[in-house]
């Protein structure tokens, strides 16, 4: 299933953003199910996440509904390359946090 959820995020992703060649989508799969992480231009975040989050909302959705279908659990996070650089970026929804960071 999460390879499934990975490509149709390539696809949708890809085809909204100006340099496909700077979409990168990393899968984690742990015991709890998989985690999408998707990290794209600067210049392309607008347009990822759209007015009022619209966007990013509705490829959740997307993502949430194909896990559902193959009855897994199925985590996503956008990824801030500005934010990773200054160590501000957020861990995907329901991800624990570990102590003592």
């Amino acid at each position: 299933m999460s390879l499934k959820a990975k490509k149709l995020l390539e696809f949708i992703v890809g085809s909204l953003v100006d340099k496909p060649e700077e979409v990168k989508i990393r899968l984690s799969e742990g015991e709890e199910g998989a985690v999408l992480s998707l990290s794209v231009s600067q210049e392309d975040m607008g347009k990822v996440i759209g007015k009022n989050g619209k966007i990013i909302k509705a490829i959740k959705t997307l993502l949430h509904t194909a896990s559902l279908k193959e009855g897994k659990k199925l985590q996503f996070a956008l990824e801030d390359k500005n934010q990773k650089e200054k160590g501000l970026a957020l861990p995907p929804e329901g991800a624990k946090e570990e102590e003592g960071k």
